[in-house]
């Protein structure tokens, strides 16, 4: 049972019968932000499947820069960058890169086929963190995401993006 009492205090009932106080966040820990609703793949389950919208945001990079400081200011400490397709924002790179200056640590999530192996060392300079969507092996992915060839397309890129990390 959770409980808000006042604005600044949570207290949890957890399961021992103890009582423990946090401070409230004054932030949320997380945030993620859409960068366009463009994708590059057709999910049956995904509720975006907008491949019609333009090939650009709506926002300019100016735009998400004031929105990536204001996340900062606030002292959110994880921004995730998500779309549709967030590769398909050209300027995700810059995002990135204004987002870690800004303090945040920065993600993102991606089906991977707008990521080229050439675009390994800006991933890698732009972003702490990375989560690709797979969803099956070969034309099972294929069929989940309604792109013949796409799970042979993605392996490559992320076979070398793993190979860009030290083993061991």
């Amino acid at each position: 049972m959770i409980a808000r009492l006042g604005a600044s205090r949570v207290h949890v009932n957890v399961a021992q019968q103890s009582l423990v106080t946090l401070d409230a966040l004054k932030a949320p820990v997380y945030i993620h932000l859409d960068l366009t609703r463009r994708c590059n793949f057709n999910c049956f389950y995904c509720s975006i499947r907008d491949s019609s919208s333009p090939p650009v945001s709506q926002f300019s990079v100016d735009h998400f820069k004031k929105i990536i400081d204001r996340v900062a200011d606030a002292e959110v400490f994880d921004l995730s960058f998500f779309g549709g397709e967030p590769f398909l924002y050209q300027p995700i790179y810059e995002l990135g890169l204004h987002a870690e200056a800004r303090g945040l640590s920065v993600g993102f999530l991606s089906n991977g086929a707008a990521i080229s192996e050439r675009d390994i060392p800006r991933v890698l300079a732009s972003f702490d963190s990375g989560s690709f969507a797979l969803n099956g092996y070969g034309a099972v992915h294929d069929q989940m995401v309604g792109v013949t060839g796409a799970f042979a397309t993605i392996v490559p890129t992320l076979r070398a993006l793993l190979g860009a990390f030290p083993q061991g």
